[in-house]
């Protein structure tokens, strides 16, 4: 939490006080009780551990979808790797196994890919990074993944970046 969000909720608080609750608490403000200073000061430091917990979370977060960019992207270039080997297609069909299940770890986690070829693009999970024209898609469709985006639960955790089509005309 910011300390802009902080001052904006403890705001909200206050606004939501009656008569009553003002005058209860007008008193901490000029005869502030050693008990409720230090509560404060502890409180305080709950805020600052809160918030190291929640950038070291994000930066958690960050490196599991930079990990998971990599390796998908490394089985991908593995299972299209255009190789007539038998040992090579065992190969292949073990790494399809293991994307399978893979997929399955991220869907039991609840995270999210959010872009597919061919789904129409919302701006609220989207960038657009470039747009096409080309009759065989429909106008707002994905033609592309340039970069895939999570999310976590209903948190957004990175936007896809896509290539659309816009239709002629």
């Amino acid at each position: 939490m910011t300390k802009d969000e902080l001052k904006e909720k403890v705001l909200n608080i206050i606004d939501s006080f009656d008569e009553y609750d003002l005058k209860e608490n007008e008193g901490l403000l000029y005869n502030p009780d050693e008990e409720i200073l230090s509560e404060f000061i502890a409180l305080k430091g709950e805020v600052k551990k809160s918030n190291k917990l929640f950038l070291k979370t994000e930066l958690n977060t960050d490196k599991f979808i930079k990990f998971n960019e990599n390796l998908l992207n490394a089985m991908d270039s593995l299972i299209n790797l255009k190789i007539e080997d038998d040992v090579f297609n065992e190969f292949k069909i073990g790494l399809n196994s293991t994307l399978e299940l893979w997929q399955n770890i991220l869907d039991e986690i609840e995270l999210r890919e959010l872009a597919k070829v061919g789904d129409i693009f919302n701006s609220e999970i989207h960038e657009a990074m470039e747009v096409v024209s080309e009759d065989r898609f429909r106008d707002r469709e994905i033609v592309e993944i340039i970069k895939q985006g999570y999310s976590y639960k209903d948190n957004i955790l990175s936007y896809a970046q896509v290539k659309i089509n816009k239709s002629k005309g």
